[in-house]
């Protein structure tokens, strides 16, 4: 009777207060995933921005090689790279600083370009790993959420056996009408003590 009601309705609270904890964890893992990601994207452009340095910086090299090359050139001589002996347009100075430190730059570049793949990639994992802990609490959640689903059909089962003036009372209500009902009875059987 009244006691399994109680019982029911403690658990009930007990699955609420776990769905509620679990609501609070999953928000904690919604934005730990949201700024992971975008963390990522920054990481990501910076990351693109490294690689066209790199591009560029190649692209320079290749320029300055080039025209290091043609300073070498005599006509009728074959060329280096491809063995012709004319020479109708040679490869002209590019960079103001004569090519010096382009090596360097280059390398620069690259090893800045490598540390933000590092980068990137360290991010990428923390964001998969944030993902699972999400999904995991969602479903821990989602379970909590069924238990208790579960717990209040058992509640409402039980107060569905009640009559049906007494089904929608809490179990306070429900405790006063019981005790009101029980001295009812037990006045009237005193009084019917007393009568015999």
């Amino acid at each position: 009777g009244l006691q399994v009601l109680k019982i029911r309705q403690g658990s009930l609270k007990q699955a609420d207060i776990k769905v509620l904890r679990l609501d609070g964890s999953v928000q904690t893992f919604e934005n730990q995933v949201n700024t992971t990601q975008q963390n990522l994207d920054s990481t990501a452009k910076t990351l693109e921005s490294s690689r066209l340095e790199v591009e560029q910086r190649v692209r320079e090299y290749e320029k300055n090689t080039a025209y290091t090359l043609s300073l070498t050139l005599k006509q009728g001589e074959p060329c280096p790279v491809c063995g012709s002996p004319d020479h109708p347009s040679p490869a002209v100075h590019v960079d103001e600083n004569g090519g010096e430190g382009q090596q360097e730059r280059l390398e620069a570049a690259r090893q800045k370009l490598e540390e933000h793949e590092k980068a990137f990639k360290e991010i990428e994992k923390k964001l998969l790993i944030a993902q699972e802990k999400l999904h995991a609490e969602k479903l821990q959640r989602d379970q909590a959420w069924q238990e208790k689903e579960a717990m209040f059909n058992q509640l409402r089962a039980e107060k569905d056996k009640l009559p049906q003036e007494y089904r929608d009372m809490e179990l306070e209500q429900l405790e006063a009408v019981l005790e009101t009902m029980k001295a009812s009875f037990l006045e009237k059987q005193r009084s019917l003590e007393d009568w015999e």
